[in-house]
């Protein structure tokens, strides 16, 4: 649930986060995808790119990792 959540954006970059968001979730579940570990690693991923740093995954109180 951490991973999804847009609180840390605003304006046209919360709206951009939202939408890659459901664009990735869609593609899984158009491939069937269930696994939840595949699923995770996809999301991590798309933060990664989306935040342009692939050291920052999830944002711990000041502190992003």
């Amino acid at each position: 649930m951490e991973l999804g959540k847009s609180d840390d954006y605003t304006g046209e970059q919360r709206d951009r986060f939202i939408q890659g968001l459901k664009d990735l979730l869609q593609d899984f579940r158009a491939k069937k995808t269930r696994d939840f570990d595949t699923i995770a690693n996809g999301i991590i991923e798309f933060r990664a790119r989306f935040l342009g740093d692939k050291s920052k995954i999830l944002p711990l109180d000041g502190v992003t990792l």
